[in-house]
Formats: structure tokens, C-alpha cells, sequence
């Protein structure tokens, strides 16, 4: 009302202003002085006397004193930087785990799209679902793509339920595809609601579903090697890391066309050299571009979670850490000439003395045809004879894969798994025909 007296709020607003304006000032002078020593370690790093190196050391050592310059200075360097310095003596050997905590930490980048990470990391782990995609990348190379979205893969109807339930009910998302659930769809896209965020930066959830496993849908759906990276609830793995996070390079994994072309200039963009396949002098058996690999083998890079009071995920890591797929070099022509890149190939492993199912090269000769198929069906067919012959599956000793008796007969209560043994079985018949490359220097 015009003429009216404003109402007393309790405090003085005048003061209250100028109180957070000093509170400002303050912070200014603190980031400057933190940019001002910035600036003098990056000097001190181009001089040739080891003696003016000592300042950066010392900012390392005595990160406490200094920990946003410590913080600001480690985001400079790449992961092949950090571990040679966990290398160089004693003091500095522990930077990289304790770099894990903030630098690498899952929780801190699931905060722009949900408000408890740690739940929601426990719904991936529920619903047997896998991140990946351009966050996966963004988080092992400390990044923030703003206009990136986060990809969901799931493989059940049950699943794929259960995860839009909880985006909407708890994380406040709003499913754009107006999809019944009874009615099942590749792909959901979920939006956040009233964020007060500019529209082009409201996080973005995609959910995917399809027949294949969840590593397989993202190992179908990378375009280069840079973006075969995975997420579970309680691990990230880049699988790729010496080209992707080290040289910045990353190789087709397939064919070439004006929308590949699109997702490559992208990817150029923002820092990798895109080269179709190794050259020649490239290849080595130190180099992670291999015929067949596993997702948890030697070249991997595996980070660890924070999983204190979280309930453990209803399917074990070694599922996905054992699961291989296979790498082969295509070619594609094009006129009278010929581009190449590299195919994947993942084929689903199950026998009935296994509790879940495993993914393979599909070659002949890997260690799930080597190894595993002689011993399940061996296992399997110990179990069958003990079993009533009213019990067993009709012509069970007909088939001489034994192994493919799944879901074909009530199994006892004492009927036995053995995926634990994979560990131990694959070390085995990895030591036996020598198939432990020497990896680089720089491997965690």
C-alpha cells in the first residue's frame, strides 16, 4: 500500500548488507592469493634449477597447510602425472588415494543429477544397472560437459520399473515419454523437475532397456573406445585408459557415416585425436587394444567406491569383472577405398552350475571355452547322476553339453555353484599359457 511503512524484519538490513559484502571481499582477496601461488608453481615447473621445484614439492607434501592450491594444482595433472609422483619417494606415495576421496569422488558428481547419490547408487546395485555413456568419461577425467545426460542400462522389465519408480517418486523426475508402465520401450528420457536451472542444463536421465545384458548394450553402443567406460554401484572401470586418459586418443568401434561423423567431431572437440585403428608400431601386447579383454583384467582401471553403510549390491563384483568381450580389426569400404575400425563381440555364457550369467569373446579359443565349458559340463553331469533319475531333465545324457540344462528341471537343495571358483580358475589357466602382459609404467 502506497505511503504504508515497511515492516521491521528483526535484524538491520543495512548492516546484514554490508556484513556479506565484507564476508565477499574476503573470499575475493582468498582466491586471488590461491591464483597468485597458482602462478608461481607453474612458473616454478618450467624452471631448469631443481632448486626453485622445491616450493611445488612442498605444496604437495604439506597439503594440509594449502589444500585449495594442493586441489587446484593436482587438477592440472593427469592421472600418468599423479602416479609417477606416488613414485618419487615415500611422502608422495599415498596422493593418489588420497586424490580418490575428492578428485575421484562419485558421490560429489551424482549431486548435479540426484539429491542422495548414495541411494541411488544402491538402486543401481538392486536393479543390477550400469552407468556409462559421456558421464563415465566426464568422472575419470574430473570434466563437467553441462549439456551431457546420464545413461541408465538395465535388462528387466522388473528393473526398468523399479528405477523409474524411484526417479520419480524420490528424485523428483518427470518421465518425458508419457509411457504407460505395462507398456515396455527401449528408451525412457527422464528430466528433473523445477531445478531454477537454465532449461539446457536440467539433468537428464536416460534409462535403456533391451534383451541383451546391460554390458552388453554398452558395449554395442560406444562409437569410439573413449566411451567404454562403466559405472556400477560400487566401482568405475575405464577400459581403455592408457589412449583415453593418457594419450587422449580413441579409435572407431564403428563403421563411418555422416552421424558417426557428427558424435567423432564431437569427441574432437573436446580433446581426443580420433584415429581409426593402431597403426602398426602402435601395437603391442602392453597396449589395451587386445582380441579379447576382460572388463576387471590388468589394463583396466578399476576405482574403488565408498560403500559405509550401504547395502551390498545382490550381484558380485566378479560378474562384471570376469565378463570378456572380443576386438576385432573391420574393414569398411568405402569407393575405391577402405576405412577400418574395430568390432566387439559379446556373447552370453550360462550353465546350470553357475548362479548368473557371464559374457564372452564368442572366439573359439578364450578361457570360457577353454576352461570353464570342459569343467561345468563335467560338474554338471556329477550333479545329474546324483540326482533320482525321475528328477533329471528328459535326455539329460543325450546332450553332450551338459552345461545347457538351465531352467530345464528343478534343481536340488544341495545342487552347487561354483562362480566363486572363477577367480581361481581363470589365475590358473592364465599362469599356464602365460597370458600376463607386462603393462605400462603408468598403470595404477
Amino acid at each position: 500500500m502506497a505511503g504504508s511503512k515497511r515492516p521491521r524484519t528483526g535484524f538491520d538490513e543495512g548492516q546484514e548488507f554490508h556484513k556479506r559484502t565484507r564476508c565477499l571481499d574476503e573470499r575475493q582477496v582468498a582466491i586471488e592469493s590461491d591464483e597468485l601461488k597458482l602462478q608461481q608453481i607453474r612458473q616454478e615447473l618450467c624452471e631448469e634449477n631443481p632448486q626453485e621445484k622445491k616450493t611445488v614439492l612442498n605444496f604437495l607434501i604439506n597439503h594440509e597447510q594449502h589444500y585449495p592450491v594442493f586441489d587446484r594444482l593436482c587438477s592440472y595433472l593427469g592421472i600418468a602425472e599423479i602416479i609417477t609422483l606416488t613414485r618419487t619417494c615415500k611422502t608422495l606415495s599415498g596422493l593418489y588415494k588420497l586424490l580418490l576421496k575428492t578428485q575421484w569422488n562419485i558421490d560429489r558428481r551424482l549431486r548435479r543429477f540426484v539429491e542422495n547419490p548414495k541411494e541411488f547408487r544402491a538402486q543401481l546395485g538392486r536393479n543390477n544397472a550400469l552407468v556409462s555413456g559421456d558421464f563415465t568419461l566426464q568422472f575419470f577425467e574430473r570434466q563437467v560437459w553441462q549439456d551431457c545426460d546420464m545413461h541408465i542400462f538395465v535388462h528387466q522389465y522388473s528393473e526398468v520399473l523399479a528405477l523409474s519408480t524411484y526417479l520419480q517418486e524420490v528424485e523428483d523426475y518427470a518421465c518425458n515419454d508419457m509411457t504407460p508402465y505395462h507398456i515396455i520401450r527401449d528408451t525412457l528420457h527422464f528430466s528433473r523437475r523445477n531445478r531454477h536451472q537454465i532449461n539446457t542444463n536440467i539433468p537428464k536421465i536416460i534409462l535403456r532397456a533391451k534383451d541383451d545384458s546391460p554390458l552388453q548394450q554398452i558395449l554395442g553402443k560406444a562409437y569410439t573406445t573413449s566411451l567404454v567406460n562403466i559405472i556400477s554401484w560400487n566401482k568405475a572401470y575405464s577400459i581403455f585408459p592408457l589412449p583415453t586418459h593418457v594419450q587422449h586418443k580413441t579409435y572407431l568401434l564403428t563403421k563411418m557415416n555422416d552421424r558417426s561423423g557428427i558424435l567423432l567431431s564431437d569427441q574432437s572437440q573436446r580433446g581426443w585425436d580420433v584415429q581409426d585403428v593402431l597403426w602398426q608400431e602402435e601395437e603391442s601386447p602392453r597396449h589395451p587394444v587386445q582380441l579379447q579383454r576382460f572388463i576387471g583384467d590388468e589394463f583396466t582401471w578399476t576405482i574403488p567406491f565408498d560403500t559405509d553403510d550401504m547395502e551390498p549390491s545382490i550381484t558380485p563384483d566378479n560378474v562384471l569383472q570376469y565378463s570378456q568381450f572380443g576386438l576385432q580389426k573391420a574393414a569398411q569400404r568405402v569407393s575405391d577405398d577402405s576405412f577400418y575400425y574395430y568390432r566387439i563381440s559379446s556373447v552370453i555364457y550360462e550353465a546350470c552350475t553357475l548362479r548368473y550369467r557371464y559374457t564372452h569373446s564368442g572366439f573359439e579359443t578364450n578361457f570360457w571355452n577353454e576352461c570353464m565349458s570342459d569343467r561345468m559340463n563335467r560338474l554338471t553331469r556329477l550333479q545329474l547322476y546324483q540326482m533320482k533319475p525321475a528328477n533329471r531333465p528328459p535326455g539329460a545324457f543325450n546332450n553332450p553339453d551338459f552345461r545347457s540344462h538351465e531352467g530345464a528341471f528343478e534343481k536340488p537343495w544341495d545342487w552347487k555353484y561354483y562362480d566363486d571358483k572363477i577367480p581361481e580358475w581363470y589365475e590358473a589357466w592364465k599362469k599356464e599359457d602365460s597370458k600376463t602382459p607386462d603393462t605400462d609404467d603408468w598403470r595404477i
